[in-house]
């Protein structure tokens, strides 16, 4: 009988290991604690909602955090972005491209709007050549 308690209690100590192995393997993909979303909007001048915008959240120092095309409504969201200090730049083809301050805390930064103006669009194209000797 004492063998049996030996064996049953083996056994328990087996699936206590198993369980503490589990309970300390953390995935390392976890957001960070104070990491919050950016959302808001990009419309023109006129507050018509520009889809298909680009919006890029940079660091100060122009390192790239995270990016977004806008819906059809001119939202965006960035999720996962940690606490701190950035600079969110927007444009599409047509507009003048904008950046703009943005601070986020633990809860994130909501409703950021920006306003694209209208751009002027100019190419210049200049073709040279050297004539052929003969």
């Amino acid at each position: 009988m004492w063998k049996v308690y030996e064996d049953m209690h083996a056994g328990t100590r087996c699936i206590r290991a198993a369980f503490l192995a589990l309970g300390l393997a953390v995935p390392a993909d976890l957001p960070a604690q104070d990491a919050g979303s950016v959302t808001g909007s990009v419309a023109d001048a006129q507050g018509l909602a520009l889809p298909g915008a680009t919006v890029v959240l940079r660091t100060a120092g122009r390192v790239f955090v995270a990016s977004a095309v806008t819906d059809r409504g001119g939202g965006f969201a960035l999720a996962d972005v940690p606490a701190g200090d950035y600079l969110l730049a927007a444009s599409l083809l047509g507009f003048a491209p904008r950046e703009e301050p943005v601070t986020v805390g633990p809860a994130g930064a909501d409703g950021v709007a920006v306003t694209l103006e209208v751009g002027s669009f100019s190419q210049e194209v200049r073709v040279t050549a050297l004539m052929p000797e003969v």
